[in-house]
Formats: structure tokens, C-alpha cells, sequence
């Protein structure tokens, strides 16, 4: 008895200090089933919840989701107004260009016309003796005269032939004649200024070589008008055999063109002019094929996303290509014109270029081909190595 009291008054001080402690009764731990300590109250699943997270409301969700269409609508309509942008700009574009593209052609007419009047005023009319002179549809350009070169001549210009054949040829007389025509033409100078050639030789200054510097002087204007008005006529011209002769070989051989240069009789300083304005030629060449090949390569990188901005950049790059394009191409013809007029009419004697051109029929005279087999007998490399050179 005495122990059963004692344990009974223990268990109530046990008690009465956890009560005395401050320990809730609902605060007690008590033991799971399976063993686990536990510890029950509503305070702890108040803390639980806030840990992990509760589920709104019904009307909070309804808010999220207008306030997130609100702002997906708002977006839509931001995107919908740059493109309307971009398409406004893009045809705000394409109009500058076009006027850009108008005001170019105007003031290139307005540019030729003040050059054309200014040649005009410093040559009279009626002096027969200049090159230029006032012409119905544009500048009389006479064959015969001594001209250097024909880069200054236009669409509207005339050629007059006096001497050799009685011609007034026109962008659309030359389209006209054709090719046949044209070797018609040339073959009339060659058997004139064949009959003259041996006296020419004889006395360059006497009456026959006067008259051969006239005829050559015509004949050449004749490529030199071709070449700013028709250049595919005259690349026909310079490729074909200009009269159908059977016994004549289909194509010129380096055997003629060593023969051409060895008839000319170029003297020590004529050959050493020649091998210059050669090499600075192909120089110039290799560098507009170098920056043609530039060009080209750019055009073809140009690969962009397919947006309404990166459509707009990729035109305007194509269209700024394109003129750096057709000024190469113009810079490139205009270098050949320069080579050979310098050449024909600074360095050749007349009697030296009859001999070619007379020699050369039925083939066009090919100039180029002569002086690259003066650089092999000089020990130069050919045009090809030239130009692939580094």
C-alpha cells in the first residue's frame, strides 16, 4: 500500500511541474501507433499551412486571369504596331530610292548637257578642222580628225566617215548594219589603205602616208564608236572572220600575231612604252576583277532572318551592291577604251597600225594579242599569270 501511494504522489508532482512549467495540455506528446513521437495542436497546423502554401480563393484566381489576358492582349497589339511600322518605313523607303534613282538619271542628263554646251563654246561651228562640232541630234564626231579618245562620247553623238567610206553613223545605224555591215565597212578601208601602204612605208609624210593616217584614223573610230555604243557589235566583230574566204584559216593563230609584230618594225622606245601601258593595264584589270569578285561574294552572304526589318536591310544592301556592281563594270569598260586608244593613237605611227590592221584582215586586229607576244619575246609573264598573281 505504502508503494502504491508513493508512486500515485509521484505521478501528481509530475504532473504539477509540467503544469507548472506553462505546457498546454493539448501540447503534450503522445505516441503513434507505430511508435513515432508526435506533437498535436492547432498552432503547428496553422504553421504547416503557411509553410507550404494554400490555394486562393476563387476570386483571386478570376483576377490573375484577367490581369494576365489584359496583358497578353496589350502585347499582341504592341507587336501588331511595329509591324505597321516597319511596313510604313519599308514604303517610305522604297519611295526615297525611287526619287534617289530619278534625281540620279536627271541630273546625269543635266551634267552631259552642260559638258556637251561647254564643248560647244570652245569649239566654234563651221571649223571643220576640229573633232567636235554642233550636230543635229548630239556631237558630230569626225573620223578623220586626230581625236584621243572616246570616253567623253555619248548615245547622241555622230560619227562622220569622209575619206574612207561616206558614212554618218548613229547608235541606230550601227544597230542597223549589223555585224555584215560592219565588216563591209571595214573592208572597204582595208583594200584603201592597202593601196597606200607600200608608199606609206616609203614617205610617211608624202601624200600616201597623209592619206593613210586619214584612213586609219576613221577605221579605228569606227571600233572606238562601236565600242560606247554597241559593244556586243564590236565583240562579234573583234571574234569572227570578217570575210567568208575557204582558204582562210577559222580563227587567228599566235603565228599571225608574232608576223603582225614583226611587220610593224616597233623601234627600242616604242617597245618599252608598249611593255608599260601592258603591265598597268592588266594591273587595273586584276583589280577590278579582284573587287568585282568582292562584290559578288557580299550579295551572295547576305543571308538574313526572314522579318520585315531584315527584308527592308537585305534590299537596301541589294540595291547599293548592285551600283557598286555597274560601276565596276563601267570602270572596267572604260579602262579598255583608254588602253587601246592611248595605244593606236599615242604610240603606233599610222603607217605602223596600217600594217596591222592590213595584215590581220580577214580578223579583226587584236591589239592585246600583238603586245602579249612582245612581253613573251621580252620575258614577261603572260596576261593569265598576271592576273592570278597574289
Amino acid at each position: 500500500m505504502l508503494q502504491a501511494s508513493d508512486g500515485a504522489e509521484a505521478s501528481r508532482q509530475e504532473s504539477g511541474s509540467s503544469g507548472a512549467s506553462g505546457e498546454e495540455p493539448h501540447l503534450r506528446n503522445t505516441h503513434e501507433p507505430n511508435g513515432a513521437l508526435r506533437q498535436r495542436g492547432s498552432n503547428s497546423g496553422d504553421e504547416c499551412a503557411k509553410g507550404i502554401g494554400v490555394r486562393k480563393s476563387g476570386p483571386d484566381r478570376d483576377k490573375n486571369r484577367a490581369a494576365q489576358k489584359a496583358f497578353r492582349q496589350r502585347k499582341r497589339e504592341q507587336e501588331k504596331a511595329k509591324e505597321l511600322l516597319v511596313e510604313e518605313l519599308e514604303a517610305k523607303l522604297k519611295a526615297v530610292q525611287l526619287e534617289k534613282a530619278r534625281l540620279e538619271v536627271q541630273n546625269s542628263q543635266l551634267e552631259s548637257a552642260l559638258v556637251a554646251r561647254m564643248k560647244l563654246a570652245a569649239h566654234p561651228n563651221g571649223n571643220r578642222v576640229m573633232a567636235i562640232d554642233k550636230g543635229a541630234s548630239g556631237r558630230v564626231i569626225t573620223g578623220g580628225h586626230d581625236w584621243k579618245c572616246n570616253l567623253d562620247w555619248g548615245p547622241t553623238d555622230v560619227l562622220v566617215l569622209e575619206h574612207g567610206e561616206q558614212q554618218r553613223l548613229t547608235p541606230e545605224t550601227v544597230q542597223a548594219l549589223g555585224l555584215q555591215g560592219i565588216a563591209a565597212v571595214w573592208k572597204g578601208y582595208i583594200n584603201k589603205v592597202a593601196a597606200c601602204l607600200s608608199g606609206a612605208w616609203k614617205d610617211e609624210d608624202g601624200p600616201d602616208g597623209r592619206k593613210v593616217q586619214v584612213l586609219l584614223s576613221e577605221a579605228i573610230s569606227v571600233c572606238a564608236y562601236m565600242a560606247r555604243t554597241a559593244p556586243k557589235i564590236l565583240l562579234q566583230f573583234a571574234r569572227s572572220r570578217l570575210e567568208d574566204n575557204p582558204l582562210a584559216p577559222s580563227a587567228p593563230s599566235v603565228a599571225l600575231w608574232k608576223s603582225c609584230l614583226k611587220n610593224m618594225r616597233l623601234s627600242v622606245d616604242q617597245v618599252a612604252e608598249l611593255l608599260r601601258r601592258r603591265r598597268s593595264f592588266l594591273m587595273q584589270l586584276k583589280a577590278l576583277l579582284e573587287e568585282r569578285t568582292r562584290i559578288q561574294a557580299t550579295m551572295k552572304e547576305q543571308e538574313m532572318e526572314d522579318t520585315p526589318e531584315s527584308v527592308a536591310l537585305r534590299y537596301f544592301q541589294l540595291t547599293e551592291a548592285t551600283k557598286q556592281l555597274q560601276s565596276n563594270v563601267t570602270a572596267l569598260h572604260d579602262s579598255k577604251c583608254r588602253f587601246f586608244s592611248c595605244c593606236w593613237r599615242e604610240v603606233l605611227r599610222p603607217v605602223q597600225g596600217a600594217n596591222l590592221v592590213v595584215q590581220a584582215f580577214p580578223f579583226a586586229p587584236d591589239l592585246l594579242a600583238v603586245l602579249s607576244c612582245l612581253g613573251a619575246e621580252a620575258g614577261e609573264p603572260s596576261a593569265r599569270d598576271l592576273l592570278r598573281a597574289s
